[in-house]
């Protein structure tokens, strides 16, 4: 998915985006003290416009950090920090941040878990920032009294007759799957992740399905504005996560969640049909332990 997107980033852009991180974290400081009791009460207009400040230099913040995050993918400056990790923890953990979100807008947020699976070898915290990205694309195009599902399995990847991964792949790329469980005794460490996010939402055109996943390029939904999630991982966005800042973004989330799927190995696609809803569906493979790599 290399085009006009990556040629938005070079070093320059990036410095650009460093520069601006110090400046906002500054301002948010500042309105945190003025939002600090033991500093003296504000009036409701001053509360009202202070908590405005607030949630538009939360919003910059973390487009910054988006533009960051994905220039340092695209130089190759991100490395897999692997370990055996607990997944319904970390998908119970994902889903209680994302629960006020998914209150405020009135849509629904299950979890389906898989009992034949308890571990994988991954990097945990790239893995709950791929799917929480695939969450806030759901909850941010289905409408109030929709549903977003999450799921996870294990499975049985093959590309060409093989076990997989073979070959570099882009987004979008389906691979095959084994049907249902093999009747001979399959090794633990053989199995994939799968995971899915399912939604209820306006669905995307055929046409778009491989676009969606490029940097910067973004589908206008009016009927279901946007609702600011957590990042997991990062204590501001835990603080804050009540808070309700609109936009559309850069239309950076599904490019950053793709690229961390490409360090894994894994792969990324969608199927949907316009106001039908969409599954986003997450395949990461096994053997990710024998990864020499260390936390950036």
């Amino acid at each position: 998915m290399d085009g006009v997107g990556e040629r938005l980033l070079p070093a320059t852009y990036l410095n650009a985006a460093h520069e601006l991180r110090s400046p906002l974290a500054r301002l948010l400081h500042q309105v945190d003290s003025l939002q600090d009791p033991a500093n003296g009460p504000l009036t409701p207009d001053q509360a009202a416009i202070t908590q405005n400040i607030s949630s538009t230099c939360l919003r910059m913040q973390r487009l910054v950090e988006d533009c960051f995050s994905y220039g340092r993918m695209v130089n190759g400056s991100v490395l897999l920090s692997v370990q055996r990790s607990n997944i319904p923890e970390l998908f119970q953990e994902l889903a209680s941040a994302w629960e006020p979100a998914f209150a405020r807008k009135g849509v629904g947020l299950a979890l389906v878990p898989s009992a034949a699976l308890e571990s994988f070898v991954c990097d945990p915290h790239k893995l709950l920032r791929m799917v929480s990205a695939l969450i806030e694309n759901a909850l941010k195009f289905t409408p109030a009294a929709g549903q977003v599902i999450l799921s996870w399995d294990r499975c049985l990847w093959y590309e060409d007759g093989a076990k997989a991964p073979t070959k570099p792949a882009e987004a979008g790329q389906r691979v095959r799957l084994a049907a249902m469980e093999p009747s001979v005794q399959v090794p633990p460490e053989a199995y994939s992740l799968l995971v899915t996010v399912k939604d209820t939402g306006c669905g995307i055109p055929e046409k778009a399905q491989q676009e969606i996943f490029v940097p910067f390029v973004r589908l206008h939904q009016q009927r279901a504005p946007l609702e600011v999630g957590p990042q997991p991982g990062a204590s501001r966005y835990q603080r804050r996560r009540e808070d309700k800042a609109p936009g559309l973004g850069l239309g950076l989330g599904l490019a950053v969640a793709w690229r961390l799927v490409q360090l894994h190995g894994g792969r990324l696609w969608v199927d949907s049909e316009p106001d039908q809803g969409s599954t986003f569906t997450i395949i990461l493979p096994p053997g990710l332990d024998n990864v020499d790599a260390l936390a950036n």
